[in-house]
């Protein structure tokens, strides 16, 4: 499923705890790990600093590669390891450069948080930019490898997928994978309104919105109804399967709906939402995210 994965570390003892636990995809059918660890790093600052760059950049070099090679030889039990350093004046355009040149079937990484402070820069550009699926990981500081490692164990225990006009085949595909499957469809309340509703009667503050909740249940119902149907074909194939229908915004409802419902891994096309960003970090549960 996950043949080839490239993990980008600070090497913080944070991060490396995560990038520990990856041994467990080797259940998933991981072969091979591609760790990568850019030096950052701004040239105009050290020129004008008197800083030899060349001399700087290698010093650093240096103590990267012997870190990586101490984590090398401990993943090498369990997959083909390689270990790539390299100077970067942006960090997550090169790890989704890296990421393509090595043929990286999942870019695994960690997220800080909520708020878009603590989220991470690096982690927020690769939600953008990487053409490489991604699984991102809410990272906990007060815990160490093992809390990753139980996480990863249980990945597939209960998989929400969103479906928007549907579900993505990419998305079910890897779904089935799961013990549990939560089809989870959330409609926005204006654009389900303002299909159904003239466009003045809706602006008019002294104007009801007529037929409100007769347009939501048809609207409900008619989801259901497309949903039914992805469900009896899952079901068909001998798997557990549940349906939830949310009116809200997608990028904060499937953060809910995934913790309301235990998931364990929420998959999300890219192309049928505009801000990741915001589902990932809305989100406890980790977030595959497919291109």
């Amino acid at each position: 499923m996950f043949e080839k994965i490239l993990f980008p570390t600070d090497l913080t003892r944070v991060t490396n705890s995560l990038l520990f636990a990856v041994k467990e995809f080797r259940e998933y059918g991981t072969k091979e790990l591609v760790i990568v660890h850019a030096i950052e790093h701004d040239p105009e600052t050290l020129v004008e600093a008197g800083v030899d760059m060349d001399n700087f950049i290698t010093k650093l070099r240096s103590k990267a590669e012997q870190k990586l090679e101490e984590i090398k030889k401990e993943l090498e039990a369990y997959f083909k390891v390689s270990a790539i350093v390299v100077p970067t004046t942006n960090v997550a355009e090169t790890i989704s450069t890296v990421a393509n040149e090595v043929n990286a079937s999942l870019l695994v990484f960690g997220s800080k948080g909520k708020k878009a402070a603590i989220m991470g820069s690096t982690a927020e550009n690769l939600v953008r930019i990487s053409k490489v699926p991604s699984l991102v990981v809410r990272t906990k500081p007060e815990y160490g490898t093992g809390y990753y490692e139980t996480l990863f164990k249980n990945l597939f225990n209960k998989v929400l997928v969103a479906c928007f006009d549907g579900c993505d085949g990419k998305s079910l595909k890897i779904a089935k994978n799961g013990r549990e499957i939560l089809l989870l469809h959330v409609a926005e309340l204006d654009a389900v309104l303002e299909s159904k509703v003239e466009k003045e009667k809706l602006i008019h503050p002294l104007v009801p919105i007529p037929r409100v909740t007769e347009i939501l249940s048809e609207y409900w119902m008619d989801a259901k109804d497309k949903l039914d149907k992805i469900k009896n074909e899952l079901e068909n194939e001998g798997k557990n399967v549940k349906i939830i229908i949310r009116f809200g915004s997608p990028e904060t409802e499937i953060g809910k709906a995934a913790t309301s419902e235990g998931a364990s891994l929420i998959i999300v096309t890219a192309e049928k939402l505009g801000h990741m960003d915001l589902v990932v970090r809305n989100s406890e549960a980790p977030v595959l995210i497919l291109k």
